[in-house]
């Protein structure tokens, strides 16, 4: 049960492009789904919501819970305590949320009215509420393609650039292709028989041959010798 109701959750998030979830945003979303969200107070309420809780016999529903989910033929209602935080507030319609994504209508009107919907309604709060960091990845790259796009390319550029200075740095330092023993004094061509074969060769810069004293190799490069 838990495990699909993490899936429901990781699906939820990346369906809506959610990256941090907030009461604004819940708030959207289950209006976009064609619920009215109505704040009601325990003591007393204006006149139209007093109307519409008597009306629907919600009387004892607006005093025992902050929040609750009401659906008929003609209603789809998210009730919610007035005088709560903020956070209270995402909390208690996230929760409902829980009920409304995974279809916890059964024969009453109240969604969520059994122990095993509400437990699942808990676990899709958390999810939603503690979101792993991959989801926050992907969310963030999905609501901001450009951003990411920008950067993405900013970073290749940047990769780009250094291996190109590289190069340029490396033959512009490498004075051709030498190489040396770490006790030899001689520099060598990378086939020189006196080289060839060793383990422990490394290739040398021209700066290296100047600051060693390293003498060009008797054999491999008689043309660079000056005796």
């Amino acid at each position: 049960m838990t495990a699909n109701i993490k899936k429901s959750a990781r699906r939820f998030l990346r369906e809506y492009k959610i990256n941090i979830l907030s009461f604004e945003r819940i708030s959207k979303i289950i209006k976009s789904q064609g619920y009215k969200i109505i704040r009601f107070c325990k003591a007393y309420n204006d006149e139209n919501i007093e109307i519409l809780i008597n009306v629907l016999g919600l009387k004892e529903y607006v005093q025992a819970y902050s929040a609750f989910t009401y659906v008929d033929n003609n209603y789809r209602l998210v009730f919610l305590e007035d005088n709560i935080s903020e956070q209270e507030a995402l909390i208690l319609l996230t929760h409902e949320e829980g009920h409304i994504y995974n279809g916890h209508f059964g024969k009453t009107v109240i969604a969520g009215e059994n122990t095993t919907d509400e437990f699942e309604a808990n676990e899709f709060t958390h999810y939603l509420l503690n979101p792993p960091i991959i989801n926050k990845a992907f969310a963030f790259i999905s609501t901001h393609k450009i951003i990411s796009t920008m950067l993405c390319c900013s970073i290749f550029v940047t990769i780009g650039g250094s291996i190109s200075t590289s190069i340029i740095l490396t033959q512009q330092t490498y004075y051709r292709e030498y190489y040396a023993t770490p006790s030899g004094k001689k520099y060598h061509k990378a086939e020189c028989i006196y080289i060839r074969d060793k383990q422990t060769k490394r290739r040398v810069s021209k700066d290296d041959i100047k600051n060693e004293k390293l003498e060009p190799c008797k054999v491999c490069l008689p043309e660079l010798r000056k005796d």
